[in-house]
């Protein structure tokens, strides 16, 4: 040995403090406790992403935050390459981590000079003697290239001590063998996705620079940066001296010199320049694939270059692993994007233009139109959107097709018939068929001399949709040769027959288009044809059916971003209609704003008259008798003279009628039975109407005669409805005769005909008595219990909710003096007030209560709890 006790060679050469010491915090950090958990859990540690994510200051606050005194830290430059100064960088911060003893063979070992091999084994060695756990942080790792740098390191991580825990940092990830590691369980692994910012952490920093964003410019400066902790601190320094927030906002990804002088120096600066030509041209587009890449970037090697800047460099991400798809970072996207258009135009032009046909060689029109409109190639704008625009409407992305329009320009549109035709069915699917009118105009001012059979068939389709969309019969529609407008003339003839009323004809030519849709992946055709479903499932009385199709336009819609779409107001009308008969008021009244909502301007009279008829019966059924039936007779009134189908208006007619009746309004009655009989010729329902005014005015018999006609006669226009109705009269008349076991058939006979299509209103509206019995009976309906249990539920649900704050202070003074035996005017003795006063809180209780006479007040006031 030396006279130095080291075998002649030299003592390390420890270095500066500031290469091992642990960072500092700046102000405005924004600690993430989450993060920090997972940070030293496994033997290695690995936080690899571009620069400017945070990984050191991440790590920082973790070894602050109680881990300093067992934390060696060294920060890595090129000349780590030496093994003698890595080795000596790595000695030193272990020297001076508190949790290495003074004893420690690691305060002595000294650098390599002879086997490197030999003098990992003497690290190994002395790092197995601690009594207590080390970290040992190697920041910056990208750092390292050197081969036989690499070896010692990967040689320390094969044979790793139990007491040792390695934590790598650096924007790309050392080639050591750390898959091996996470197949063992042995690893922690945070990358650029974990790194990222999320809102709330974003807002946390912007605050802490005193800038303060709503949550829109919030969502869209995160969804720009990609989280990107550099990029947000640089938004949060430019932002307070910005004249304009929403334009910085809008363009800061491409145009702020602060972040531009970032990227370029910190992340394109430390890349060859094959691989930043590499990364300009695949920028053009949102995501791209290795064929693609393979295209704009002219590279045989793109599918590997992509894995790599993935993988070890991080500078893009795989968007979709199954169809090995990659994105560029959001922020150096829009920067490279910025300097093709500013610096190479003609460069950014070819690769636009490449992009587009190679997006419409591979079946994807809404990107090769985007490119190509980018590109301003207005003829291959126009050619995309003659083949593929109608397709793109009838699958919901109609954003692409009017940024097609827009590209190809006003002027070739008007003058193109094809063209006209298609911005006409872009507003009728938007709902605004007055701004198609212009468009129509258009086509037809440009119609050529010979137009062909697909021009022809393509006018008929979007005439055949403007009428529909206008309330009236689509007419005859050809389909021409085109795979999407087959299904979509099977649609307009479908809704054709359901407007003549052929509802079997209608049913089957819709489930053909549904079919096809499906099968050609033509979502918002499909939704369409769910729609009309539903309102043949309604026409012909399975509310159930009706409820579950029109559910599944709305989930369609929502699917393709389309869910305020004003087609989709008739799916929430029927819906509204669903939640109504199944006594639930407050659901059917808010369908019945999302569909007015949706309607907006609809020239549909119809469409208008059924959401006010639901709105109306929904107030009834909330307690608002007279607001309710106010507006059911507004909306015949505004209705005039346009005709109905039969199932409509008799389901008005019938909801008017009760409503005026419960109100003791019977020239109101009289007028909606008039106005019915004058549209419809509905014997079943007529009788029902008839059954319901004899039971109000005192002739059960005749009013049993009716009702079990219609209970045993045919289905009646509104169906099992219809039915249900007769036999829960009859079940009350027979209690009133006190025939209580011809009431309780009538009642299990109401109920096996409700299950179905969970009809549960009529249930609601019955008698006190009637609902009673129904308690009474649970348990005894045999097959129909389950349904039985589940109507009392509601109906129990419903009258809690209906007795807050039902009756005022007066009408419960009133109702309590109807149970004993006076009279009115003894009543209103008892009260001082006079007899006509009384009479009309009597009147106000029986419509609050949904009686019409004393003892059934009493009954439903005790039911309630009022009394």
């Amino acid at each position: 040995m030396g006279p130095d006790g080291h075998n002649g060679r030299p003592r390390p050469r420890y270095l500066s403090r500031a290469k091992t010491a642990v960072p500092q915090l700046p102000a405005g950090f924004v600690a993430r406790p989450a993060l920090r958990e997972l940070l030293g859990r496994a033997a290695v540690t690995s936080v690899c992403a571009p620069a400017g994510y945070g990984k050191t200051l991440l790590l920082a606050d973790w070894v602050r935050a109680g881990n300093e005194r067992r934390t060696a830290w060294v920060r890595l430059d090129a000349g780590d390459n030496d093994p003698e100064r890595f080795w000596s960088s790595v000695l030193t911060a272990l020297a001076r981590c508190a949790a290495v003893p003074a004893n420690s063979a690691l305060r002595r070992p000294v650098p390599p000079g002879g086997d490197p091999a030999s003098f990992v084994a003497e690290v190994v060695n002395a790092l197995d003697e601690l009594a207590e756990p080390v970290w040992l942080v190697l920041d910056d790792v990208q750092e390292l290239t050197a081969v036989s740098t690499l070896h010692a390191l990967a040689t320390l991580v094969r044979h790793q001590p139990p007491a040792l825990n390695l934590v790598f940092a650096g924007r790309s990830e050392l080639p050591l063998p750390l898959p091996r590691l996470r197949v063992e369980g042995r690893l922690t692994d945070l990358t650029a996705a974990e790194l990222r910012f999320s809102a709330e952490e974003a807002d946390t920093l912007l605050r802490s620079a005193g800038v303060a964003l709503d949550a829109g410019e919030l969502a869209g400066l995160v969804e720009q940066t990609g989280g990107w902790v550099a990029g947000l601190r640089l938004a949060a320094r430019s932002l307070p001296a910005a004249p304009d927030r929403e334009a910085f906002l809008a363009c800061f990804a491409g145009e702020d010199t602060a972040v531009a002088d970032y990227l370029g120096d910190e992340v394109l600066g430390t890349l060859t320049d094959d691989v930043r030509e590499f990364l300009s041209a695949i920028s053009v587009c949102d995501t791209v694939t290795p064929p693609l890449a393979g295209v704009l970037s002219g590279r045989a090697d793109a599918g590997l270059l992509l894995d790599e800047l993935s993988g070890r460099r991080a500078l893009v991400t795989a968007a979709r692993a199954r169809q090995q798809s990659y994105r560029v970072h959001p922020l150096l996207r829009e920067h490279l994007r910025a300097g093709l258009r500013r610096q190479r135009p003609q460069r950014a032009v070819a690769l636009h233009t490449a992009a587009a046909h190679w997006y419409a060689s591979h079946a994807r029109p809404r990107e090769a139109i985007d490119h190509a409109g980018r590109a301003e190639d207005t003829g291959v704008v126009s050619e995309l959107l003659r083949e593929e625009a109608v397709g793109l409407l009838l699958r919901g992305d109609r954003r692409a097709v009017l940024d097609g329009l827009a590209a190809a320009g006003q002027g070739r549109v008007r003058a193109d018939a094809w063209l006209s035709l298609v911005a006409a069915l872009a507003d009728v699917e938007a709902g605004d068929p007055a701004s198609a009118e212009p468009a129509l105009a258009d086509s037809e001012a440009a119609w050529p001399e010979h137009a062909g059979a697909e021009l022809e068939s393509l006018r008929s389709l979007v005439l055949a949709t403007y009428a529909l969309v206008c309330g009236r019969a689509p007419g005859e529609a050809e389909p021409g040769g085109s795979p999407a407008t087959r299904p979509w003339a099977a649609l307009l003839s479908g809704c054709g027959l359901l407007h003549d009323g052929d509802l079997a004809g209608a049913r089957r030519g819709l489930t053909e288009a549904l079919r096809t849709a499906r099968e050609r992946d033509l979502g918002y055709l499909a939704m369409h044809c769910h729609t009309a479903l539903g309102a043949v499932s309604a026409l012909e009385g399975d509310y159930a059916d009706m409820a579950g199709s029109c559910a599944a336009a709305v989930a369609i819609a929502a699917e393709h971003g389309r869910d305020d779409s004003p087609l989709l107001a008739p799916a929430r009308l029927l819906l509204g209609f669903a939640a109504l008969l199944g006594a639930d008021a407050r659901a059917a009244l808010r369908h019945a704003a999302e569909a007015a909502g949706a309607a907006g301007e609809l020239p549909q009279a119809r469409l208008r008259f059924l959401i006010d008829v639901l709105t109306g019966a929904a107030l009834t059924d909330r307690g608002r008798h007279a607001d309710g039936l106010r507006l059911l007779h507004d909306a015949r009134a505004e209705l005039g003279e346009v005709t109905l189908l039969p199932q409509p208006a008799v389901l008005a007619a019938l909801m008017e009628y009760r409503a005026a009746l419960r109100l003791g309004r019977e020239a109101h009655a009289r007028d909606v039975r008039t106005w019915l009989l004058a549209r419809v010729t509905a014997p079943a329902e007529r009788a029902l109407l008839g059954a319901w005014w004899q039971a109000t005015h005192g002739e059960p018999a005749a009013a049993r005669r009716m009702a079990e006609a219609v209970a045993e006669g045919d289905r009646g226009v509104l169906g099992d409805l219809t039915r249900v109705e007769a036999r829960l009269l009859e079940t009350a008349l027979a209690l009133r005769a006190r025939e209580r076991t011809r009431a309780r058939r009538c009642l299990a006979s109401a109920l096996t005909l409700a299950e179905p299509s969970g009809l549960i209103l009529p249930f609601a509206h019955a008698e006190p008595t009637v609902r009673q019995l129904l308690a009474d009976q649970l348990g005894g309906f045999g097959s129909a219990g389950p349904f039985a249990e589940r109507v009392h539920r509601a109906l129990a649900e419903r009258e809690g909710v209906h007795a807050e704050g039902l009756l005022t202070g007066r009408e419960h003074v009133v109702l309590a003096r109807l149970g004993s035996h006076q009279s009115l005017s003894e009543v209103a003795s008892g009260l001082s007030v006079s007899v006509n006063t009384v009479k009309t809180h009597v009147r106000a209780i029986y419509g609050k209560l949904g009686v019409n006479n004393r003892r059934a007040a009493v009954v439903a006031a005790r039911e309630l709890g009022l009394t």
